[in-house]
């Protein structure tokens, strides 16, 4: 009987009333992908019945629905929000309603509570339905339509922002949302390959022309890369080993040097390619020795030099650094990612790193 309620899990004929057709699955993708396969088809409509053509009603759990809800909601409100910075015309409001956002959006991959604190600061495991929804809700999409909809240029209208300008106080909206952006990115892919090549199949030169303009476009492309060998060996180029060389120039921060390690290895295997780039770069190359703190020894003292060429004896160094004094507690991360990166470089006799720090430690 048409009234009769249908027991979960049953298979099913579908028929379109209006039509009188029944509904057949077909091979035609929705999501179409040159580099991916497709996971999802359409539906068709024949008048021809089809026994074989049966659907299973699989039950869906309520958590589900809402995560799609919210998943769906989100990228249709970051949509208008991203068009209406393109135009110019986004309020003060609104930028703070896409802090919101985000932050929730970081909150949901991470399946914790919205605290109101700093979700720049989450940390943990994130959560892979959530991470496969966002990707298929075109979330992720959306958030690098936000990332590029501030620095847009339209017809002779200039752009909400450059990124050369976002350290600046009246752009500190923009800075917050597109560091936002980055951590939702990050999380969105961390340790889900499908994800990963997803995001660097689509975006991965448009991340790189934001690297180093602190809103952690550098962070996002490391974490994604160093756990991928497939990537690390497909997109990293001298050019980009030369960005983060320049990072390291312009910062001294110990963060950008452990980038550069980073880039080394992949699931503690030597990337031999990368390598060769980055002892290039780093070692063979003159230029980039200002960025290196020399160590040499004298009859039975260590002594360093700091990259603002201040002379220190390597203990004496660390006995500073345990009492918290900042300068040396800096100098001192930054010789110990020095190291990591010269550790990193020699992985597996990669001897041309091997023979040039012999040399030079000897």
């Amino acid at each position: 009987r048409g009234d009769q309620d249908v027991p979960k899990g049953s298979y099913v004929r579908l028929r379109h009333l209006c039509t009188n057709t029944w509904v057949h699955s077909c091979s035609i993708p929705i999501d179409k992908d040159k580099k991916e396969k497709p996971v999802m088809h359409k539906l068709g409509a024949a008048a021809l019945r089809d026994d074989k053509e049966a659907f299973a009603l699989v039950p869906v759990s309520t958590q589900e629905i809402r995560d799609l809800d919210f998943a769906n909601d989100a990228s249709q409100v970051l949509r208008k929000l991203a068009v209406r910075m393109e135009e110019g015309s986004i309020s003060g409001g609104e930028k703070k309603f896409i802090k919101k956002l985000l932050s929730d959006i970081i909150y949901f991959i991470m399946g914790k509570e919205n605290t109101e604190g700093d979700a720049l600061q989450v940390t943990g495991t994130p959560i892979r339905d959530r991470q496969k929804l966002l990707r298929e809700q075109n979330v992720v999409a959306e958030i690098f339509h936000i990332l590029e909809a501030p620095f847009k240029v339209i017809g002779d209208q200039p752009p909400l922002a450059r990124l050369q300008d976002l350290g600046d106080k009246k752009h500190e909206q923009i800075r917050a949302i597109c560091r936002l952006c980055y951590r939702a990115i990050k999380f969105s892919q961390q340790n889900y390959r499908k994800n990963q090549e997803h995001i660097a199949n689509k975006r991965f030169p448009f991340m790189q022309k934001q690297i180093g303009y602190d809103i952690l476009a550098e962070d996002t492309v490391t974490a994604m890369l160093n756990n991928n060998r497939k990537l690390l060996e497909d997109y990293i180029r001298s050019e980009d080993i030369e960005v983060f060389v320049k990072l390291v120039r312009q910062n001294q921060q110990a963060r950008f040097l452990k980038h550069l390690s980073d880039l080394c290895v992949c699931n503690n295997q030597a990337i031999p390619t990368v390598q060769e780039l980055i002892c290039q770069k780093v070692l063979l190359d003159p230029a980039s020795s200002d960025i290196l703190m020399p160590t040499w020894q004298e009859d039975d003292t260590v002594y360093v030099m700091s990259c603002g060429k201040r002379r220190y004896e390597l203990r004496e160094l660390a006995k500073m650094a345990r009492l918290q004094r900042k300068d040396e507690v800096e100098v001192l991360e930054y010789y110990k990612c020095q190291l990591d990166l010269y550790s990193r470089m020699c992985l597996d006799r990669q001897y041309l790193a091997i023979n040039k720090l012999s040399r030079e430690l000897a």
